[in-house]
């Protein structure tokens, strides 16, 4: 499989263009671990919001397989909402948490966001700046 290997310059860079494209201020950001762990850390850092972690898998040695919530986020949350993740893969990580994990009232102040989205997702982020056909993406912080 082709790699695209991801930088920690090209992180810096697609972080600052992200934090100018959102339309609103969330008060918190889910990062969804463990891609979304780094993203969601270094956008809390910026815009000076909540976090906490949505520790949810859905692969394993490079195999997707059923997802599994293993570390819940907090009952209370202050809204508006960021759930943040590296990509949007098959999108289904996404869809779960928003169908299973968030109440419908956090639903409707809630917004999602990717570096990276496969463009055979079946989830589109409400943010993203990459869009990527099959290639496996190596980001700095799985080296």
């Amino acid at each position: 499989m082709k790699k695209l290997i991801y930088t920690w310059k090209d992180f810096d860079t697609d972080t600052k263009r992200l934090v100018k494209t959102l339309d609103f201020q969330p008060r918190t950001i889910i990062s969804l671990a463990r891609g979304g762990l780094t993203l969601g850390v270094r956008l809390s850092s910026i815009l000076n919001t909540d976090f906490c972690v949505l520790g949810i898998r859905s692969y394993k040695s490079h195999q997707r397989g059923r997802i599994q919530v293993y570390q819940k986020i907090p009952s209370v949350l202050k809204l508006p909402i960021l759930i943040v993740d590296d990509i949007s893969d098959s999108g289904e990580t996404f869809k779960y948490v928003l169908s299973k994990v968030l109440n419908y009232d956090e639903l409707y102040l809630t917004k999602t966001l990717s570096l990276f989205i496969r463009e055979t997702t079946k989830f589109i982020p409400d943010y993203y700046l990459h869009k990527v056909k099959k290639e496996w993406i190596v980001f700095p912080w799985e080296k």
